[in-house]
This record gives C-alpha cells, structure tokens and sequence, in this order.
C-alpha cells in the first residue's frame, strides 16, 4: 500500500510514513512506538481524530556516551506533536522518557516522571551488552551529565530540555554575562541571583564512595535561566542515582 505523502492528511493514519531524509526505524523500534502511543490514540480516537504515529533514531550528540541505543516515538495528535524516548536493550520495548502525562493518562510531577526514568534506565543498563569504560574522572562527567540530560524532566511535548553543562566558571561568566532581550524581574534581582549563584559554584569533581561514586557538576537551561546543581551518584556497572537542586534563575539570555 502506498503511504500519504503527509500522515496527518488523513483522519486515522498508524503512520509508518518518513521523508526521504529520515533512516528508515527498524521492525521492532516501528512496534515500539505503537505500543508505546496507541492506547492514547485509542482511548482519545474520533471520528475526526487526525493522528500518525512514527519511530526514529534519537540523533542527539548530548545521549552518545550512554550504553545502548535510543529511539524516538513521535505521535502526532490533532497537528500537536508529543514523544516518548525509548529503547530495545534486550529485545524489550521499554519507555525512559516523554509526555508520560498523556502516555499514562494522569498528571504526573517532576520528581515521580525522574523516578519512574531512572529506573528505567537502570534496566536498560543491566541488559546493555555494550563495553562502559569510565576510566577517568572526565568520562565520568561526561556519563553523567549525559544520564542527567536523558532523565530529566521534559518539557511541554515530550522533548529533552536543552541543558549546557557548566564546566568552567569562565563559562559560567560568559552565560551570567550575556543579558537577557526581555525578562519578568527586575535588573537588581538577576544581578543579586548571579551573586548568589557565583558563591556556590563548583567546577565538575568526582568523589570516591563505597561502591559508589558521586559525580557532581552544574548545568544551565535557556528556559527560565535556570541554573541547577546535580549529584550523579555512579555505580561500577553504569546505573545511577540522581540528585538536583534549583541554585539560581533568571540568569543569562533566557526566555521566561
């Protein structure tokens, strides 16, 4: 059967559909993503309900230290786009992240939506086959933050916030530095949030535990400005445990 040249065009698409620029989603990553998608669709569906459902590669450069591969299921529901990130480690369709309000049907919170990504991660680690070497301090960070990135909480949608890893207080100058075009605070209180933040800045370390290590380092988000504070705590085989806390906002060029 041929496939419409746009899935949305048609009321009812399973869209399996792709430009020509697109890599083409395996079998199972295609199952993946109805499995993960079409008991919303099913639940929501009308008569006039124009929806597609596909799966790609997660292409991000932010996810290439992790161990295994990740994909992205996209629904397009109403002309309005959600995603969920999953894997297939083990031969298991398993969902890490994404709108997980509309996939489970409920409002869930930022902590529980990290707990439930952790875990999930954690699993896919355990059936990883791929080889995780963390010999220094640096690809330690790096794991890390990439971990973090994944696990975090997502915005509207579904997509992964676009987080900059603060490595230097130089770079930390740079982003506190470059004023914002338009913001909801005054000048004063963004000067006295950069302060505030400056005090506890830390450059990314590493500490020995027992069993355990616990990587520490500083991101930045555009939205809002934000400012967080993270501990990784690293096991010896790649599972972690995440801990952040909001240290400054309205910091940067950001949008409110």
């Amino acid at each position: 059967m041929q496939e419409p040249t746009d899935p949305r065009l048609l009321a009812g698409v399973d869209s399996e559909y792709i430009t020509p620029d697109e890599p083409k989603p395996s079998t199972e990553a295609r199952n993946c993503a109805r499995e993960i998608f079409q008991p919303v669709v099913d639940a929501r569906a009308m008569p006039t309900t124009i929806w597609g459902i596909k799966a790609l590669p997660l292409d991000d450069a932010r996810f290439d230290d992790l161990p295994f591969e990740l994909y992205e299921a996209q629904l397009t529901l109403d002309d309005v786009d959600h995603f969920a990130t999953f894997t297939l480690t083990g031969g298991e369709c398993r969902l890490i992240n994404g709108d997980l309000d509309l996939i489970s049907g409920m409002e869930i919170s930022d902590d529980h939506q990290a707990s439930y990504a952790s875990v999930a991660f954690n699993a896919a680690v355990g059936q990883s086959d791929f080889d995780l070497e963390l010999a220094t301090d640096e690809a330690k960070i790096e794991y890390a933050y990439s971990a973090y990135s994944l696990l975090a909480p997502v915005d509207l949608g579904g997509t992964h916030p676009e987080l900059e890893l603060l490595a230097t207080m130089q770079e930390f100058d740079r982003i506190a530095g470059d004023p914002p075009a338009d913001c909801e605070v005054s000048g004063r209180r963004r000067m006295k949030a950069i302060r505030e933040t400056a005090e506890v800045f830390r450059e990314p370390e590493v500490t020995e535990g027992a069993g355990v290590q616990a990587v520490k380092f500083f991101t930045w988000s555009e939205e809002g400005g934000v400012i967080r504070a993270h501990t990784v705590y690293l096991s010896p085989d790649g599972t972690v445990s995440l801990h952040s806390e909001r240290v400054g906002s309205h910091i940067g060029d950001h949008v409110d």
